[in-house]
């Protein structure tokens, strides 16, 4: 039995009798046809016995937690887990070739972060088959930051290997599609449509 049972036992005993004994009173009042023993019996009865004993289990626990300063941390630590921000940043793209119908598969693409006037290159990649990077998120959970952002579509070279005559210099050479990441627990995905005369973009999902 723990310490909480322990303090409230004997309460809880003596709420159990004084409604057995009232319960009593009133069979034998009942039987002797004693109405003042009746209205005796009714008023014992009259206390709510569960109250009475919900009410005695949270004091004597409230004293139990007061006593054990590890309970409130506990507590402490499972309200902040359950508040939690779970969201996994990330950013992705995906192209697609709107002149031959099927993904930008082999296209050439750099990702840079801009910091006033200067440009880091991040990484740089060659899309798949499915016209996506083939390691995943371009940026993910444990790289994504607050700032500004460019990814640079080498256009006119992945057309040119598709064996599409441009002229020189072409229309699109290299597309930048500057953008800002607010929220680095957020998932932006940036896709890219593109012939070799027009592109659009927008924020995905």
């Amino acid at each position: 039995m723990d310490s909480t049972m322990r303090c409230v036992a004997p309460a809880v005993a003596l709420a159990l009798a004084t409604a057995g004994a009232a319960a009593a009173a009133l069979r034998r009042g009942e039987r002797a046809g004693d109405a003042a023993g009746e209205r005796a019996a009714v008023g014992m009865v009259g206390v709510d016995v569960y109250s009475e004993v919900y009410t005695l289990l949270s004091q004597a626990q409230a004293r139990a937690d007061t006593a054990n300063p590890d309970v409130h941390q506990a507590q402490a630590c499972r309200t902040n887990l359950s508040h939690k921000d779970t969201r996994m940043g990330h950013l992705s793209t995906h192209v697609l070739d709107t002149m031959n119908g099927c993904p930008a598969a082999g296209m050439a693409v750099t990702l840079q972060r801009i910091t006033g006037s200067q440009v880091e290159t991040i990484k740089t990649l060659t899309l798949n088959a499915d016209g996506r990077n083939p390691d995943g998120p371009l940026l993910d959970a444990s790289t994504m930051a607050v700032g500004r952002y460019r990814l640079v579509f080498a256009v006119a070279a992945y057309f040119r290997a598709k064996g599409v005559t441009l002229p020189e210099p072409p229309f699109l050479d290299e597309v930048p599609l500057d953008f800002g990441i607010a929220d680095a627990a957020g998932h932006y995905h940036v896709p890219l449509l593109v012939s070799p005369w027009a592109y659009s973009t927008y924020r995905g999902s």
